[in-house]
């Protein structure tokens, strides 16, 4: 029965967030798990808390769209794969707002709709504090230094891919 008990809690851990700090290289891995976890949260609360461009409640307009993913489920992980490293950020208490605002320019020009624009926004906030959450503790100045070189990076991954 102990030993039941000791393979659940690891298979449990398992799922638990990897941090791989390859020496000063922050990353973070997000379980199958955990991804579904932050879109159905997001998904649960997004209804009522997310707001619009006239700074009004969005509200679905029938059960069926509140019942279902406002986005593709491939889309909504690749958010959360994208936006993880992002709780990192967040974690070290540096700027990532210039990244993010480059990041949602860049997923406006997709075509989506505005309640799946608030939900990408809430996607990705929601992930950015999961993963603070999960990781847990404060940042070296080593991280803070690589979080930043990666926060850096993907700005300009961001600006060379989107603007003219």
């Amino acid at each position: 029965m102990r030993e039941m008990f000791r393979s659940a809690v690891a298979s449990v851990l398992a799922v638990g967030l990897a941090v791989a700090a390859g020496g000063t290289n922050p990353r973070v891995t997000l379980s199958d798990a955990q991804v579904e976890q932050v879109i159905s949260s997001t998904r649960v609360n997004f209804w009522g808390k997310a707001v619009g461009m006239d700074g009004n409640a969005l509200v679905p307009s029938d059960n069926k769209e509140r019942d279902q993913l406002l986005i593709p489920h491939a889309e909504a992980v690749r958010i959360v794969n994208e936006a993880r490293e992002y709780g990192l950020a967040l974690r070290c208490e540096l700027d990532w707002q210039p990244v993010y605002s480059k990041y949602m320019q860049a997923e406006r020009r997709k075509g989506w709709s505005e309640k799946q624009i608030a939900f990408v926004g809430m996607l990705f906030g929601v992930t950015q504090s999961a993963v603070r959450g999960w990781v847990g503790g404060t940042c070296t100045k080593e991280e803070r230094g690589e979080v930043q070189k990666q926060l850096d990076a993907e700005l300009n991954r961001l600006t060379q891919r989107h603007d003219p």
